[in-house]
């Protein structure tokens, strides 16, 4: 590791190891698991920053000669402050976490950085209305013809999935490079959808 180090990270734990000390367990994308220390007392800004769950950018200074990882400053980008009203979500935050440690990754440190920090901001949203949540989630119903537009072809389906969430405008159906791009995006598949 650098001497120096900024990245993105989650706090997964925090323990006080003496008086005003803490041990912190942190998860990035290109480290994996870091444990590092944070000084400052109850009452320091970096304490009330560096809390269980939230996630930003975070700076570490290691120490080679005393073999130890200090956190000098913690951009908090995401607080998860629902977690501690909610014991199911203190829960299940906690068993990602201790699965993250236990596994050491699982061998692959970025893609369990994503997974964790995406299953901690789907778990945000748990408390959300629906409206809200939709942005960010589709739905799968079980019978296939009530989530499509039957009487549609195929691209016309896909055209409305593509332009979910975009400004509606009044240009003319699908465009000839869209309809190229369904194609190859279709013929990937290899079940003769694209003809």
């Amino acid at each position: 590791m650098q001497r120096n180090l900024c990245t993105d990270t989650i706090i997964l734990n925090i323990a006080q190891t003496s008086q005003n000390n803490h041990s912190v367990t942190l998860i990035t994308a290109d480290k994996g698991i870091i444990w590092a220390t944070l000084y400052g007392g109850p009452k320091s800004r970096m304490k009330s920053l560096v809390s269980q769950w939230n996630s930003g950018k975070i700076w570490l200074y290691e120490n080679q000669e005393k073999k130890q990882i200090k956190i000098t400053d913690f951009e908090v980008k995401n607080f998860h402050s629902t977690f501690t009203q909610n014991l199911f979500k203190m829960y299940a935050a906690s068993l990602s976490a201790e699965i993250a440690i236990k596994s050491h990754c699982a061998g692959s440190n970025e893609q369990f950085f994503k997974l964790i920090s995406g299953f901690l901001d789907g778990m945000d949203l748990t408390g959300k209305p629906e409206y809200v949540r939709a942005k960010y989630l589709g739905r799968v119903f079980q019978d296939p013809m009530l989530g499509t537009a039957a009487n549609m072809e195929i691209e016309e389906n896909l055209a409305m999935a593509m332009r979910r969430g975009k400004r509606r405008t009044l240009a003319w159906g699908i465009q000839p490079a869209e309809r190229k791009l369904y194609k190859e995006k279709l013929a990937l598949l290899d079940l003769g959808l694209e003809n």
